[in-house]
């Protein structure tokens, strides 16, 4: 099973930082479980929808309303429980590690993503695991300030939901500095104690630290990079190789070249954006009709749209499929 480096590094946060003595990633109900709370979840489910879609016309479930058919859909992307009673009983956190930034279209389809995710991880865990309290997260190493100012108010709503359909659940976005200080900082502060090859995150920053750097300057580079990254939240640069970096993004997620390859043969059209060195961005939607099993992609964005890349400032590329 493939994990993403976002979900290792949550795996280890999970097990290491909060304590959590049972830690899943990719995490998907089975069919054999018996459905709690019922009609707890469909007056959440009620309120939820009337409320999101009135205020900000958000469709939070579609045109989905059968309960059981949209949990057996959902997938957390990291589950914690924490057998320790004094302490929080179970994590559910969701992470999105974009190079640009938490991005799903347009400001509003984004924050409205991030309310979806919350909203159906309350429903998970207490539909499929019995919790009526625990710690719902979304978490981001980078979302833009205007996205995180938009997520406010809508935060507020879910909270208001819990307390009057009777839940106990904390819901949060852990983004940006906050990613920095709570999340990555704690991760990299047990490294040394951790040796389970299990944990990629962790493993792959021992072994950056195993040359001619010591992890203490190894440590000091990464959070150097990330307040960089921070401070200038609209910027690119060209990647190590010297040529424009390349994203791909299939259904919300980081994807290899491969995977986005063989989506784009069944695609007709994929959201394509440009960044340039001096900040910009330029947004357009790129018809695949024509694109097949033979085509190769890298030809095709350099003889399209990063050709001439040098001249025109271009310092990266990014594909995203829904």
């Amino acid at each position: 099973m493939k994990i993403e480096i976002g979900e290792s590094l949550i795996y280890s946060w999970l097990r290491h930082v909060k304590m959590c003595r049972v830690v899943q990633t990719n995490w998907k109900p089975s069919k054999m479980w018996p459905l709690n709370e019922q009609d707890k979840l469909n007056a959440f489910m009620k309120e939820s929808q009337e409320l999101f879609q009135v205020k900000y016309d958000y469709h939070i479930y579609k045109e989905n309303n059968d309960l059981s058919q949209l949990l057996q859909q959902a997938e957390i992307d990291v589950v914690g429980v924490n057998g320790d009673n004094t302490e929080t009983a179970c994590f559910a956190v969701d992470i999105a590690f974009h190079i640009g930034g938490v991005n799903y279209g347009s400001r509003k389809i984004t924050v409205e993503n991030i309310v979806k995710k919350l909203l159906r991880s309350v429903m998970c865990l207490c539909g499929n695991m019995a919790f009526n309290s625990g710690e719902i997260v979304f978490a981001s190493p980078k979302i833009n300030p205007a996205v995180m100012a938009d997520l406010k108010e809508p935060l507020e709503d879910i909270k208001i939901i819990l307390c009057k359909i009777g839940f106990n659940f904390n819901v949060s976005v852990i983004a940006n500095q906050d990613f920095l200080e709570q999340i990555l900082m704690p991760v990299l502060s047990v490294s040394s104690d951790v040796a389970d090859t299990a944990e990629l995150f962790l493993r792959s920053y021992q072994l950056a630290g195993m040359f001619d750097q010591t992890e203490k300057t190894v440590k000091q580079d990464v959070l150097a990079n990330f307040a960089v990254s921070l401070s200038a939240p609209e910027t690119k640069t060209i990647s190590s190789s010297g040529k424009p970096f390349k994203e791909y993004i299939l259904h919300g997620k980081q994807c290899t070249k491969h995977e986005m390859h063989h989506a784009l043969i069944k695609a007709t059209s994929v959201k394509r954006t440009l960044f340039y060195k001096d900040g910009r961005t330029i947004t357009d939607d790129w018809i695949t009709d024509s694109y097949t099993a033979n085509s190769n992609l890298d030809n095709n964005l350099g003889s399209g749209p990063l050709r001439g890349w040098p001249e025109k400032n271009i310092v990266g590329i990014k594909l995203e499929i829904d």
